[in-house]
């Protein structure tokens, strides 16, 4: 699949927001993204903000399909610049084990984190209002999560076929 992009920095593509000096990610570079952890596991950072042509631009969004499909990925750093998660950002992550997002995040995209089937543990800051429809569809090692007080809509399908999921908390 080929993606558009504007830049490319560290093995990571972006769409850049000239007005508002702002970068989206769209996609990766498999082959010079990933840095290993002390474990030797794969992990990616998302950086705050990346110099292109000597402007600054913020890091504000992880795209639609930014990283789908990327099966390695066992760890992601997203820096509290970052304020949404597109439609199927993280879609099939099948190593993905957990993941924090940063309070600065205020919705998760469709099928966001869909077939991520490693994913054990979640933490949604109280800046998230929405969960988008099929967001953790088949996240069978998926065991429990709390939906904060600030989700006022979780769409439909979201938790489909979440086998391992045992306990759910939602808010009034």
């Amino acid at each position: 699949m080929a993606w558009a992009y504007d830049a490319e920095v560290d093995g990571i593509y972006y769409i850049l927001n000239q007005s508002n000096k702002t970068a989206q990610v769209a996609s990766y570079d498999y082959e010079n993204i990933f840095t290993e952890d002390e474990d030797g596991d794969l992990c990616i950072c998302i950086p705050k903000s990346i110099s292109v042509n000597g402007t600054k631009y913020v890091v504000t969004s992880l795209g639609d399909q930014c990283f789908f499909d990327c099966p390695d990925l066992k760890s992601i750093t997203i820096p509290n610049s970052v304020t949404s998660l597109g439609y199927e950002c993280f879609y099939k992550c099948l190593r993905l084990t957990s993941i924090t997002i940063p309070n600065s995040v205020t919705s998760l995209g469709n099928e966001c984190f869909a077939y991520c089937t490693g994913l054990t543990s979640v933490t949604i800051p109280n800046s998230v209002t929405s969960l988008g429809r099929s967001c953790f569809e088949e996240c069978t090692g998926l065991t429990s999560i709390t939906i904060p007080n600030s989700v006022t809509r979780l769409e439909n399908e979201c938790f489909l076929e979440c086998t391992g999921l045992t306990s759910i908390t939602i808010p009034d």
